[in-house]
Parts: structure tokens; sequence; C-alpha cells
């Protein structure tokens, strides 16, 4: 895969759940980077299923599906 560091080896899985707080979400492809991270990064398999508005300062997730 290539990625902002530049070409990187990943495995492409089928995640059966995704919970983030009290949202969960089914079915989400992903990729298993063997490169060590600080963090998990939510890519566009997951963030595709909410619709996003501004609230005043804030960004507002809502699940549409």
């Amino acid at each position: 895969m290539n990625t902002a560091n530049g070409t990187a080896q990943g495995y492409l899985v089928r995640l059966n759940s995704v919970r983030v707080g009290d949202v969960e979400v089914y079915d989400v492809e992903a990729i298993v980077s063997q490169q060590p991270m600080p963090y998990v990064l939510l890519g566009n398999s997951f963030i595709s299923r909410f619709s996003m508005r501004r609230d005043a300062d804030q960004m507002v997730l809502e699940k549409r599906f």
C-alpha cells in the first residue's frame, strides 16, 4: 500500500464490527500494517457510514446506516 511515508506492506481484512464509544458499525474493511503506530486510524470504510455536520465549534458525526 502507499502511505505518506512511502510504500508499506499491509493485509486487507474484513472486521465483523468496529465500536467507538456507544456506536458500533458492522462489516468494515480494514488494513493491518506491520509498522507499529502509536494510534489507530479510522478510514473511509468506517467514516463513510456517518454524516458530518458542524455545530458551533464542534464537528458532529451521525450514523447514517
